[in-house]
C-alpha cells in the first residue's frame, strides 16, 4: 500500500486501524460493564473502567501479534509454544475481564457513582449472612448499652 500511497498514507491507515479497533473494544467491554452486572451502573463510571481495561486488551493483543510475527510454529517448540500461549492468552482475557470489571465498580465508589441492584437481584446466601450477622451485633451492642 505504501508503494502506490506512499508511507503519509499508510501510516494514516495503520493509526485510523488501531484507533479504530481501540474504539470497539472500549465499546464491548463498555456494554459488558454496564449491561451483564446485575446492577445499575452510571456510565461515568463505566467508561474509565472500559477504557483502562481495553489499553491492557490491547497490549495484550500487540505481545501476542508480536509473537505470531517472530515465532517460527513449524518447529515441534514452535507448535506447542503457540498452544501454550494461546491458552495463556484465553487465561489473560478472562483475567482482564474481571479485572476490569472490579476496577470500574471500586472507581465508580471513589467518586461517588452509585452502584445500585437491579429490582429483579438477588443477594447471595453469604451476603445474606453478613447481614444477618451484622444485624445481630447491632442489637447486641444496643442491649449493652441499656
Amino acid at each position: 500500500m505504501s508503494l502506490y500511497f506512499g508511507t503519509e498514507v499508510y501510516l494514516l491507515a495503520q493509526g485510523l486501524n488501531f484507533g479504530v479497533g481501540f474504539l470497539v473494544v472500549m465499546v464491548l467491554f463498555a456494554l459488558i460493564f454496564k449491561v451483564l452486572p446485575d446492577a445499575n451502573v452510571q456510565w461515568k463510571g463505566v467508561w474509565s473502567g472500559a477504557f483502562f481495561t481495553a489499553i491492557l486488551f490491547t497490549i495484550g493483543k500487540f505481545l501476542l501479534s508480536y509473537y505470531f510475527a517472530t515465532a517460527n510454529p513449524t518447529s515441534a517448540f514452535g507448535t506447542a509454544g503457540t498452544i501454550i500461549l494461546v491458552m495463556m492468552w484465553i487465561n489473560y482475557t478472562c483475567m482482564l475481564l474481571f479485572f476490569g470489571a472490579e476496577f470500574t465498580k471500586i472507581y465508580s465508589e471513589e467518586k461517588g457513582f452509585a452502584i445500585k441492584p437491579s429490582k429483579h437481584a438477588k443477594w447471595s446466601a453469604e451476603k445474606r449472612y453478613t447481614q444477618a450477622l451484622e444485624q445481630i451485633q447491632a442489637n447486641d451492642r444496643d442491649a449493652q448499652s441499656i
